[in-house]
């Protein structure tokens, strides 16, 4: 026979089992958090820079309800003409996408304009902040349940 103490040990074990199994307990793994540079131009000629006087670089964005992906294209971010390699950090804190643009290693005594397309995973339809930092620090607002696609251009002051 089964003592009480061990007894009642089985049942709250057992019910913390099902307990925990709950549909809402379950991480979808579409709603993990992770963003990364997906790819990059290769150093950009005068002639494809933007042709407008005021602005001088832009983010371009698209929002996948569906997938929870968020892609950015940032055009004409500068670096190094001969980097080793361009590399982005992204995390999210709260309700703002930090993402750090970078180089590594320029060996040159030149800068070009790049073009970076970066993709973010885990992002849901809501109002955002985005900050990038590389050279310039942009920082821009989003609201994906409302506009999905959108562009926000940097304006030379």
């Amino acid at each position: 026979m089964i003592k009480k103490p061990l007894l009642m040990l089985i049942l709250l074990l057992g019910f913390i089992f099902i307990a925990g199994c709950d549909d809402k307990n379950i991480i979808n793994d579409s709603l993990i958090f992770n963003g990364k540079l997906v790819s990059h131009s290769d150093c950009k000629k005068d002639t494809e820079n933007f042709q407008s006087d005021e602005v001088i670089s832009k983010v371009d964005y698209q929002f996948d309800k569906s997938l929870n992906t968020l892609s950015l294209k940032h055009i004409n971010v500068q670096f190094n003409c001969c980097p080793d390699s361009l590399k982005t950090d992204i995390v999210l804190v709260n309700d703002t996408i930090f993402i750090k643009e970078y180089e590594v290693n320029g060996k040159c005594r030149c800068v070009c304009l790049y073009d970076l397309d970066m993709l973010i995973t885990g992002v849901e339809a809501k109002k955002y902040t985005i900050k990038i930092t590389q050279p310039l620090q942009i920082i821009f607002d989003v609201d994906l349940e409302k506009n999905p696609i959108g562009s926000f251009n940097v304006i030379k002051e």
